[in-house]
């Protein structure tokens, strides 16, 4: 295990990246959208980091593992260990802030409380979830691991509004949507859905 773990390719911090390898940014949400490599996935590190990262990214797949600091490298690193995918790790680094030109972008509140009908809502719970509540009557449930994969079949030219339960999984769902649908306009609710989870509750 240990070895496995010191084997992985530590790059630099401005290291050149193979376009055909995914990126999986684990940095916070809001590092992450403020600047990232371009089609990168932000599953960001914690508890349940591994769990996710074997959801979304297939086990023959490989990818480049990019983390805030030296030490969360070394965190998530061992995290992939745990369900070998240490193997997948073409390479890990902590990226230069400067080398990270594209943004995400947080829904604007208001607008989308307005008139939540002029937005294509993207709900990324698991189909349990979505059946026992749901925030918003004409959301479409893709579960976040299935997201990759069903993606094509959104065809919309209104904004996407991806949510969750809390912001952890629609960080991640926006990465990918944003990656895989670069027409489209992706916003994420974020922890604001909170304030449309007390809403649904109240009826």
């Amino acid at each position: 295990f240990s070895e496995s773990v010191g084997a992985v390719n530590h790059l630099a911090s401005d290291a050149e990246l193979d376009p055909n390898f995914l990126v999986i940014d684990t940095r916070p949400q809001s590092e992450f959208k403020s600047g990232h490599f371009p089609g990168a996935l932000n599953i960001q590190q914690g508890a349940k980091f591994e769990t996710w990262l074997g959801s979304i990214v297939g086990p023959e797949e490989a990818f480049y593992l990019l983390a805030e600091n030296p030490q969360e490298l070394e965190s998530v690193i061992k995290k992939s260990a745990k369900i070998g995918y240490e193997k997948n790790i073409a390479g890990a680094m902590v990226p230069e802030s400067t080398k990270l030109h594209t943004q995400g972008k947080m829904v604007d509140l208001d607008a989308f409380k307005a008139d939540p009908e002029n937005y294509y809502i993207v709900e990324i719970r698991n189909e349990c979830e979505f059946q026992r509540e749901k925030f918003f009557v004409n959301a479409v449930n893709i579960p976040l691991h299935e997201l990759r994969e069903m993606a094509i079949r959104i065809v919309t030219e209104q904004p996407l509004v991806v949510h969750c339960a809390g912001g952890y999984r629609s960080a991640a769902g926006t990465s990918i949507l944003s990656a895989l649908l670069p027409d489209n306009e992706v916003l994420d609710l974020g922890e604001a859905v909170k304030e449309f989870e007390e809403k649904s509750t109240a009826h």
